[in-house]
């Protein structure tokens, strides 16, 4: 029983498949009860798939607050039950980039994330929406998403950050321009680039995107890298690893409501640390869709016309 006078009451989906959450479970569990969020129905999710089901039953159930306890990816997928819906997420990061949640300024520790579920205050966000799923952060193609694609978890687990250093090294020497086309807000454009990013977010793992890519901007926000030689790339990638703004290194920057990208060749694509296969993306964004706990001193931007 929890001896604070207010205490919030929860549903508590965790994916207990994540990196961090199964040696975290009963944890979790004590210190939630201990700063004060009552877990009135637990969805511990061994199988990924198995997620969505999970959600939606602790909606149907009619708890008015759900807790998603996993990476960025999990928080990406199960977005799209909470759009439009008088329903709250609360987000656990559980995963190891966690970039959705330093955009909305969510610390990444266990405890003063919980903090912010106990004592945080609820917020309309935008998100966004790829041929017609939602997403919640960013995607990727091009350079990065191969240096994603190809750093072992061995070498992960071995060098730490070095590992995606030492990858980057290999994947810019073996990097080739391609070309995308872009349709932004009925604007064509050619562009020819070495790695493009379309952010609902601010930040695209250790490092911050544009200025203008906040999560109630009304607006995606496309980041492009062009015109660059090697070894001018793989110096951009090393020093956004280490926090490096990542508009610095860009050459261009796109806003819209609506993006299309068609690249050529076809390029691997990863949503939110998630492998997507497709070519032709319309991508759009959905203002102030989903209600999410945030910290108290979380602050708005002011809506883009």
């Amino acid at each position: 029983m929890s001896l604070h006078k207010n205490p919030r009451r929860a549903a508590l989906v965790i994916n207990t498949h994540s990196r961090k959450a199964e040696r975290t479970f009963f944890m979790v569990l004590d210190k939630l009860e201990a700063a004060g969020v009552i877990v009135t129905d637990l969805f511990p999710v061994r199988n990924p798939d198995h997620l969505s089901k999970a959600v939606e039953k602790a909606i149907a159930q009619g708890n008015q607050l759900i807790i998603i306890g996993g990476g960025d990816g999990t928080i990406s997928a199960m977005s799209g039950h909470f759009v439009n819906r008088d329903v709250t997420l609360g987000i656990l990061p559980l995963g190891t980039a966690n970039s959705f949640i330093k955009s909305l300024g969510i610390p990444t520790g266990i405890d003063a994330a919980i903090s912010v579920l106990a004592q945080g205050k609820e917020e309309r966000i935008d998100v966004g929406s790829i041929n017609g799923t939602y997403f919640a952060n960013a995607l990727s193609y091009g350079y990065t998403t191969l240096v994603a694609y190809n750093t072992s978890t061995r070498m992960k687990r071995v060098l730490g950050i070095a590992a995606y250093a030492l990858e980057g090294f290999i994947q810019a020497l073996r990097a080739r321009p391609f070309t995308i086309d872009v349709t932004c807000d009925g604007v064509a454009t050619r562009l020819t680039t070495y790695q493009a990013i379309v952010a609902n977010g601010t930040f695209y793992g250790p490092t911050t995107l544009a200025r203008s890519a906040t999560l109630n901007s009304g607006k995606l926000v496309l980041l492009t890298m062009q015109n660059m030689h090697r070894r001018t790339l793989l110096h951009a990638w090393i020093t956004t690893l280490f926090g490096k703004s990542l508009a610095s290194q860009t050459t261009l920057t796109i806003t819209g409501k609506e993006i299309e990208i068609t690249p050529k060749p076809a390029q691997a694509i990863t949503v939110d640390g998630e492998i997507l296969h497709a070519n032709t993306l319309i991508l759009k964004i959905h203002p102030e869709a989903i209600k999410v706990l945030v910290p108290a001193n979380f602050q708005k931007k002011k809506r883009a016309s």
